[in-house]
């Protein structure tokens, strides 16, 4: 009969409380390494004073009117 049975006794091998603490620790550090360093990876401005400026449309009114002024201070020294 156990032939048939859906399910069977196996044994696994599973993290303790502190080898869960260690776990959380680890990820919780990595997360604050990345959350420090990524930025200036993520954050890069480097125009190449081209023809086009591309701006994306959720920026707030302040960022648009940054953009018009870069935008305008390029031109001005080109034409």
């Amino acid at each position: 009969m156990t032939y048939w049975s859906l399910r069977k006794r196996r044994e696994i091998w599973t993290l303790t409380w502190q080898g869960w603490l260690l776990a959380l620790v680890i990820m919780g550090a990595s997360f604050v390494f990345l959350g420090r360093h990524i930025y200036p990876f993520l954050a890069t401005n480097s125009p190449t004073h081209g023809e086009i400026l591309v701006i994306e449309g959720w920026l707030p009114d302040y960022a648009l009117s940054q953009a018009i002024t870069l935008l305008n201070d390029h031109n001005s020294g080109c034409r």
